[in-house]
Protein backbone atom coordinates (compact mmCIF):
# COMPACT_ATOMS: atom_id res chain seq x y z
CA UNK A 1 0.00 0.00 0.00
CA UNK A 2 1.37 3.39 -0.94
CA UNK A 3 1.57 6.31 1.50
CA UNK A 4 -1.34 7.94 -0.35
CA UNK A 5 -3.41 4.76 0.04
CA UNK A 6 -2.64 4.58 3.76
CA UNK A 7 -3.65 8.23 4.17
CA UNK A 8 -6.99 7.63 2.44
CA UNK A 9 -7.62 4.54 4.61
CA UNK A 10 -6.85 6.49 7.81
CA UNK A 11 -9.58 9.01 6.96
CA UNK A 12 -12.35 6.38 6.99
CA UNK A 13 -14.71 6.52 9.95
CA UNK A 14 -13.56 3.85 12.40
CA UNK A 15 -10.07 3.50 10.91
CA UNK A 16 -8.37 4.87 14.02
CA UNK A 17 -9.76 1.95 16.06
CA UNK A 18 -8.47 -0.56 13.50
CA UNK A 19 -5.04 1.10 13.45
CA UNK A 20 -4.92 1.21 17.26
CA UNK A 21 -5.62 -2.53 17.43
CA UNK A 22 -2.86 -3.47 14.96
CA UNK A 23 -0.42 -0.57 15.29
CA UNK A 24 -0.90 0.26 11.61
CA UNK A 25 -3.42 -0.04 8.79
CA UNK A 26 -3.52 -3.80 8.15
CA UNK A 27 -2.41 -5.55 5.00
CA UNK A 28 -5.35 -7.28 3.38
CA UNK A 29 -3.09 -9.62 1.41
CA UNK A 30 -4.64 -13.10 1.38
CA UNK A 31 -7.57 -11.90 3.50
CA UNK A 32 -10.85 -13.71 3.04
CA UNK A 33 -14.21 -12.10 2.31
CA UNK A 34 -16.64 -13.92 4.59
CA UNK A 35 -19.86 -12.03 3.96
CA UNK A 36 -21.33 -9.51 1.55
CA UNK A 37 -24.66 -7.88 2.39
CA UNK A 38 -26.20 -5.45 -0.07
CA UNK A 39 -29.10 -3.46 1.36
CA UNK A 40 -30.40 -1.09 -1.29
CA UNK A 41 -32.22 1.07 1.24
CA UNK A 42 -29.70 1.07 4.06
CA UNK A 43 -26.24 0.03 5.05
CA UNK A 44 -24.38 -2.59 3.04
CA UNK A 45 -21.45 -4.56 4.47
CA UNK A 46 -18.40 -6.57 3.50
CA UNK A 47 -16.86 -8.64 6.32
CA UNK A 48 -13.21 -9.66 5.82
CA UNK A 49 -11.05 -12.02 7.90
CA UNK A 50 -7.40 -10.95 8.09
CA UNK A 51 -5.14 -13.96 7.58
CA UNK A 52 -1.66 -12.65 8.45
CA UNK A 53 -0.66 -14.31 11.78
CA UNK A 54 0.06 -10.97 13.51
CA UNK A 55 -3.62 -10.07 13.05
CA UNK A 56 -4.78 -13.30 14.75
CA UNK A 57 -7.43 -13.90 12.08
CA UNK A 58 -9.54 -10.97 13.30
CA UNK A 59 -12.33 -9.60 11.15
CA UNK A 60 -12.85 -6.12 9.76
CA UNK A 61 -16.19 -4.98 8.41
CA UNK A 62 -16.53 -2.23 5.82
CA UNK A 63 -19.92 -0.53 5.70
CA UNK A 64 -21.24 1.32 2.68
CA UNK A 65 -24.10 3.80 2.44
CA UNK A 66 -25.58 5.23 -0.74
CA UNK A 67 -23.79 2.91 -3.18
CA UNK A 68 -23.22 4.70 -6.49
CA UNK A 69 -21.52 1.89 -8.41
CA UNK A 70 -20.25 -1.61 -7.82
CA UNK A 71 -18.98 -4.66 -9.58
CA UNK A 72 -18.48 -7.94 -7.82
CA UNK A 73 -17.58 -11.11 -9.65
CA UNK A 74 -15.62 -14.29 -9.26
CA UNK A 75 -15.54 -18.02 -9.59
CA UNK A 76 -16.60 -20.46 -6.87
CA UNK A 77 -17.60 -17.50 -4.70
CA UNK A 78 -19.58 -19.77 -2.40
CA UNK A 79 -16.45 -21.82 -1.58
CA UNK A 80 -13.75 -19.34 -0.53
CA UNK A 81 -13.07 -15.69 -1.35
CA UNK A 82 -9.41 -14.82 -0.92
CA UNK A 83 -8.36 -11.36 -2.07
CA UNK A 84 -4.86 -10.39 -3.15
CA UNK A 85 -5.22 -7.02 -1.45
CA UNK A 86 -7.48 -4.08 -0.84
CA UNK A 87 -7.19 -0.56 -2.26
CA UNK A 88 -9.17 2.52 -1.21
CA UNK A 89 -9.52 5.71 -3.25
CA UNK A 90 -11.62 8.82 -2.96
CA UNK A 91 -12.55 11.66 -5.27
CA UNK A 92 -13.90 13.91 -2.51
CA UNK A 93 -17.53 12.97 -3.15
CA UNK A 94 -17.35 9.20 -2.90
CA UNK A 95 -15.01 6.45 -1.78
CA UNK A 96 -14.24 3.27 -3.70
CA UNK A 97 -12.98 0.09 -2.07
CA UNK A 98 -11.32 -2.33 -4.52
CA UNK A 99 -11.00 -6.00 -3.66
CA UNK A 100 -8.10 -7.36 -5.75
CA UNK A 101 -8.65 -10.80 -7.24
CA UNK A 102 -6.95 -13.94 -6.01
CA UNK A 103 -9.58 -16.66 -5.74
CA UNK A 104 -13.34 -16.22 -5.60
CA UNK A 105 -15.00 -12.87 -5.14
CA UNK A 106 -13.31 -9.65 -6.32
CA UNK A 107 -14.35 -6.24 -7.60
CA UNK A 108 -15.20 -2.86 -6.13
CA UNK A 109 -17.89 -0.88 -4.32
CA UNK A 110 -18.18 2.90 -4.70
CA UNK A 111 -20.32 4.72 -2.13
CA UNK A 112 -20.98 8.17 -0.72
CA UNK A 113 -20.10 6.95 2.76
CA UNK A 114 -17.64 4.20 3.78
CA UNK A 115 -16.72 3.23 7.33
CA UNK A 116 -14.71 0.40 8.85
CA UNK A 117 -14.82 -1.41 12.18
CA UNK A 118 -12.90 -4.17 13.90
CA UNK A 119 -15.20 -7.06 14.81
Amino acid sequence: MTMEQADVARRLAGASDVIAAFGQWPSFHDAEILRVLIDRGGRSEVKIRLMIPAYQQKCVTFTFERIADMRLEGEDADVQNVIGGLMIETDGRSTTVHFSPCYGLAGYIKAASVAVQLD
